[in-house]
């Protein structure tokens, strides 16, 4: 410590530190960007005509993607932001591919605070690393196992969360889903926004145990398996993780290259 503690020293730990965080983001794909990080790439694995539920709506990205990759998909699309429902009127009114609802998905019915940061971290949790808080208002809150019930939605080919910290309650309202293998696949997105929920990864994974799934981290070209230690608990490497069920494990991880 005495040796590296010192102007000198601290300058060659920085270098250090910026070169072990390139690794982690590159290397063990520690990073939130779709582009790279195999988001894009896991759309590509979907069939023909998939039937996609885009939880975390937001701008639109993520389906605007998926429709040019799958032209003759379908998306239904959740978001409880006012942002959200403006662009997807803008984007999507006249295109009957796409489903929005303005509704949030958790793990019980009724309704909730959402607080709008004006930025993309928006959530139901209140955050104190999303900047200040513009406007905060009441929304509906959905179970998506009874959502998906009463819109006769039976099977999913990719459930994908982006819900700002909140993913694991929106798997948790997907119980019945998961029990049935009715989602062949789905991904989250384990960053910061977590600890304004309260939630860990050790919360998710042991909710999974008796659930028939499998589940990886995803890479850029490929699916990892994941076995979970409390090393694991990184919030400041944000990244994304895979759950497959196991009656698509043969199929689908064979199309994907799993290791």
């Amino acid at each position: 410590q005495g040796i590296f503690w010192n102007p000198v020293g601290f300058s060659f730990l920085r270098f250090i530190k910026y070169n072990v965080r390139r690794i982690e983001t590159v290397l063990f794909n520690k990073s939130l960007h779709s582009e790279t990080n195999g988001e894009y790439w896991l759309l590509d694995q979907l069939s023909d005509n998939p039937v996609v539920l885009d939880v975390g709506y937001n701008e639109g990205d993520f389906t605007k993607e998926l429709l040019a990759r799958r032209p003759t998909g379908t998306v239904f699309a959740f978001d409880p932001a006012k942002s959200a429902a403006a662009a997807n009127q803008r984007d999507f009114s006249k295109d009957n591919r796409v489903v929005f609802s303005n509704i949030a998905l958790s793990s019980e019915v009724g309704s909730a605070v959402f607080h709008d940061y004006g930025n993309m971290c928006g959530s139901l949790a209140s955050r104190t690393d999303a900047g200040d808080e513009k406007s905060s208002y009441e929304v509906p809150v959905e179970r998506l196992d009874s959502w998906c019930n009463s819109n006769n939605v039976e099977e999913i080919d990719l459930l994908k969360i982006d819900a700002e910290g909140y993913d694991f309650p929106v798997l948790k309202g997907a119980e019945s889903l998961l029990y049935a293998q009715k989602i062949t696949a789905f991904q989250f997105e384990y960053a910061d926004g977590w600890i304004a929920s309260r939630y860990f990864l050790h919360d998710l994974m042991q909710f999974m145990e008796d659930k028939p799934y499998s589940i990886y981290q995803l890479f850029n070209g490929f699916l990892m398996p994941f076995d979970y230690s409390t090393v694991e608990e990184r919030f400041d490497c944000g990244r994304m993780f895979v759950g497959v069920a196991n009656r698509a494990q043969t199929s689908f991880t064979q199309s994907t290259h799993c290791l």
